[in-house]
């Protein structure tokens, strides 16, 4: 089943590449200087590749942050991807001198608060678009997958990373994860390094929104002062 979801994933993001590329490329105004050329690595989805983030991978890279892709499809195999990801990681931050920020969408944000807690020195903050959080009971997104045991493998991954700073990105209209499966609790909310921000969007819709990139910036750049040592 993640197969027919990750293809049509694929196609919706082809699509909107295809319609958002050239302003991406040639967006109103003079580029920004806000990101400071701070690296970030973008992490796609169960079934995407680095195709479903690119519009908002350039859009980043437009507010002059250093932007780069992950590498991988993802398939939902944490143990493949996340030694790729964790060699990524170390290689990027070992090429810039500096932690990376992570913007990972639906599942590639586990994957991201999973390389937290794995080499929490390498990780500078996180973003997570329409990321399922915690233990919540999802329905939809089961009966989406069929797949037993990668719903267990995500339950044992559930877990958020203290010290790194963190923004959950939830779209309102978002029925693959919706809103009590994505948003935090206001105890999982009261460290200062959290926020989250509520988005009048779908889920494959996360990260071609308007304001998307705006949010993932301030993200990226509010955690940064936050961060605890």
């Amino acid at each position: 089943m993640h197969e027919v979801f990750g293809a049509s994933y694929e196609l919706i993001g082809a699509v909107l590449a295809g319609a958002f590329i050239p302003a991406s490329l040639h967006p109103k105004g003079e580029p920004s200087e806000e990101g400071h050329n701070q690296p970030v690595l973008f992490i796609p989805g169960l079934g995407g590749s680095d195709w479903s983030l690119d519009v908002l991978r350039m859009r980043l890279r437009h507010r002059d942050f250093r932007t780069y892709r992950s590498g991988i499809r993802n398939s939902g195999d944490f143990k493949k991807h996340v030694n790729h990801l964790l060699a990524r990681l170390s290689c990027i931050a070992e090429k810039t001198g500096q932690a990376v920020a992570l913007v990972g969408h639906s599942m590639g944000g586990r994957f991201a608060c999973h390389l937290a807690d794995e080499a929490p020195e390498l990780v500078r903050s996180i973003v997570t678009l329409g990321t399922p959080i915690g233990k919540r009971q999802l329905p939809a997104l089961a009966d989406l997958l069929r797949m037993d045991a990668l719903s267990a493998e995500m339950a044992t991954r559930c877990h958020l990373p203290r010290r790194t700073p963190l923004t959950v990105i939830v779209g309102l209209r978002d029925r693959i994860v919706p809103v009590d499966g994505a948003v935090l609790n206001q105890t999982e909310l009261r460290l200062r390094c959290r926020t989250q921000k509520l988005v009048d969007t779908d889920h494959l819709g996360l990260p071609y929104w308007g304001d998307t990139p705006a949010l993932v910036a301030e993200g990226v750049l509010k955690q940064t002062k936050h961060t605890v040592h």
